[in-house]
């Protein structure tokens, strides 16, 4: 453990070297071409020339060295500050236990019950975005004249000349937003119920936010438990680069409740953690990390914050630390149910089509009796998808003629594209126009799968299935997971329903409709 703190120490001093190389090269090279062009490199004697020049391309050289130099000691001055910063966590961290008595004790805020939000990791990124704004957008103007100015210029430049400016006025509007929801939120705190999370068990706490109870939000708040699969690798340059899969995503709408101390807003959270879901692992070039990521709309700026929380395989001895979902007596903090908005009521309707809760294009048909009659995922469920992949096949299908009218096309061009276009094309309108159906018929489910719903259909009888379940497929549209429904046969491998639903909650609902059927007595499977 001594090592380890040694080699951290090491490689944190390392990290700092770099930048002060960076800041020094920058106060050097600035100070060499202010003297070079002006005659001096100090600060106050540069500004004592300003109203000597009349050249404004002279004034903006002026500008940028300075706006270098400035950069180079805000660089140099912050590394020993860090550096000083470091040294006193390490050793306000010196008397802590070497050997922790568990791997969710090794972060002194889980330790202590609590998790705060990590940020986006880009606290510096606002500095550096404003510094090049500065730079840039003066540059682009003067530029712009002296383009202006010379006849003999194309003035297409202006374009290109124009793009970087612009493209970095919106990261910095993206930047200052960001500052401005932390300035106005703060750091959020997620006060565990549970030490750690635990597999097969549960996680919840309360999420305290600075959001006053006035400005409760209508829809309230979107909370996702997510665990992603983090791999690293590196290429034979030395590029490192990160790749985050999702391999396991519950999600809830909630409630917020008033805190009566403070008048801001707690947002109670519960999850159940299944009994095969990854732990929380770090290091290596594979790992996985659970995240707790909670976003609500407010006036102003919406509220988004993401927070590391400990997932654990808990061993027995450590049981009272996170109550499980076997347990006999039920933990109290199951009453945080009664905040959530979002659960799907199957007894809102006993019979006739349910629509369902999120996912376009999915049906549900109930008998007399409430249960499942037929289950419909239509085609809208892959609709982006399948656009997609239309719209580039098509553009493929494009290139066709106009290589083939081409006299300098290359040869294998017009085979290429026409290939490509078809497949695409073809995959394309098999995800516009493919549906599944599941149906209830004397005592089996038939499921047929393919376009307009005319694919083949396969019967499978009840007695042969155990169960049903509906997981994180590992596909993903944008940022949200995608979730596959499956029933689990007595022996044999599951058989996918279908793998395109968008919401947790309802695969969930929809699987437990399945399994309701599944557990029912033969008399009334059979039953018309």
């Amino acid at each position: 453990m001594a090592s380890r703190r040694g080699g951290q120490q090491r490689g944190n001093l390392a990290n700092l070297i770099s930048p002060m190389i960076i800041g020094v090269a920058f106060i050097l090279m600035s100070g060499y071409a202010l003297n070079e062009a002006f005659g001096t490199y100090w600060p106050p004697e540069v500004l004592g020339l300003w109203d000597t020049l009349d050249d404004p391309g002279d004034q903006f050289w002026m500008i940028l060295f300075s706006m270098f130099q400035v950069v180079g000691v805000f660089i140099v001055v912050s590394v020993p500050l860090t550096l000083v910063s470091r040294l006193r966590r390490s050793a306000r961290q010196g008397g802590a236990p070497e050997s922790p008595p568990a791997p969710w004790l090794r972060r002194p805020d889980w330790a202590q019950g609590r998790v705060e939000a990590t940020g986006d990791g880009r606290r510096g990124l606002p500095i550096l975005v404003v510094l090049l704004n500065l730079v840039l957008w003066p540059g682009a103007v003067w530029a712009t004249g002296e383009v202006l100015a010379d006849d003999e210029q194309w003035n297409g430049i202006l374009v290109l000349l124009w793009s970087f400016p612009i493209l970095l006025g919106i990261l910095l509007v993206g930047a200052l937003r960001r500052t401005w929801r932390r300035v106005r939120f703060g750091t959020s705190v997620f006060e565990l119920d549970t030490l750690p999370g635990e597999v097969g068990g549960y996680l919840a706490g309360r999420l305290r936010t600075r959001i006053r109870s006035e400005h409760s939000p209508e829809d309230g708040f979107a909370v996702h438990l997510t665990c992603y699969r983090r791999v690293v690798t590196r290429d034979g340059s030395g590029s490192r680069s990160v790749d985050h899969q999702i391999r396991y995503r519950d999600e809830q709408w909630i409630r917020g409740v008033s805190d009566p101390e403070t008048g801001n807003l707690r947002v109670p959270v519960v999850f159940e953690i299944p009994p095969d879901a990854p732990t929380t692992t770090s290091g290596g070039s594979i790992s996985h990390v659970w995240f707790l990521e909670v976003r609500a709309k407010v006036p102003g700026v919406d509220y988004e914050t993401k927070l590391p929380v400990p997932v654990f395989q808990v061993p027995e001895a450590d049981a009272r630390h996170s109550p499980r979902v076997d347990a006999p007596t039920p933990p109290a903090f199951l009453a945080y149910r009664e905040h959530r908005i979002d659960t799907p009521v199957p007894q809102a309707e006993t019979s006739g089509e349910v629509l369902g809760p999120s996912t376009p294009g999915v049906r549900v048909v109930r008998d007399g009796a409430g249960g499942l009659q037929e289950l419909h995922v239509g085609a809208r469920a892959g609709f982006a998808f399948g656009v997609t992949l239309l719209v580039t096949g098509l553009l493929f299908l494009g290139v066709v003629p106009v290589a083939w009218l081409a006299d300098d096309a290359p040869f294998w061009v017009v085979p290429v594209s026409f290939l490509s276009g078809v497949i695409l094309v073809g995959i394309g309108i098999q995800k516009l126009t493919s549906s599944t159906s599941l149906r209830i018929e004397s005592g089996s489910f038939t499921l047929r799968t393919g376009p307009l719903g005319l694919g083949p259909t396969t019967t499978i009888p009840i007695h042969t299935l155990k169960d049903a379940t509906a997981r994180a497929s590992g596909g993903q549209i944008g940022s949200r997971a995608v979730y596959r429904l499956s029933l689990i046969t007595q022996e044999g491998d599951p058989i996918h329903v279908t793998d395109l639903l968008r919401s947790h909650a309802e695969a969930h609902w929809l699987a437990g409709l399945i399994r309701d059927r599944i557990h029912q007595r033969p008399e009334r499977v059979e039953a018309p």
